[in-house]
């Protein structure tokens, strides 16, 4: 095969171009990747300060929850002891219950709004005080607490001052 030495050198000439195209596109190319290369770098960097940020915040905000979470709870005490009502208060509250008419400990509870160890707890007091009969053992009815004698005394004479 006799090859013209102008197809040669045409080739050669279209193979140059094609390679300094190539470089051209590859020089462009690299330019644009570098150009990205610094955007996201700005990027990392501003969301690395932003999550520095956030960081110290979510620090500050669970230390401001445990901060109000400890006066929650010293509030919520404070709310309990106001609204619970004194020995004497209960003791009170019994005998007009009793008052009304005798009471089984079910009834107590349910009517006070208190437990069964509360309620167990101011009848025997008012037991101690003569202030209630307990339950008759061995009664055919419910076992219901009345007022004593001392009680009715009591609850009159608060009932007269009043």
């Amino acid at each position: 095969m006799n090859l013209n030495p102008i197809t040669v050198l045409s080739e050669q000439l279209q193979r140059l171009i094609n390679e300094h195209g190539s470089a051209a596109i590859l020089r462009d190319h690299l330019a644009l990747f570098k150009d990205q290369v610094v955007i996201i770098e700005k990027k990392a960097t501003l969301l690395e300060l932003e999550n520095s940020i956030f960081k110290t915040e979510n620090s500050e905000l669970k230390t401001k929850i445990v901060q109000l979470t400890n006066e929650n709870d010293g509030l919520r005490g404070k709310i309990q002891n106001v609204e619970q009502p004194s020995v004497t208060e209960m003791h009170d509250r019994v005998l007009d219950l009793l008052f009304q008419k005798p009471a089984t400990n079910e009834h107590t509870c349910k009517t006070l709004k208190i437990n069964e160890q509360e309620a167990y707890f101011y009848l025997d007091d008012l037991y101690n005080e003569n202030m209630v009969d307990p339950p008759t053992p061995y009664s055919s009815g419910p076992e219901e607490w009345r007022l004593s004698q001392d009680g009715r005394r009591y609850i009159m004479s608060k009932r007269t001052k009043a």
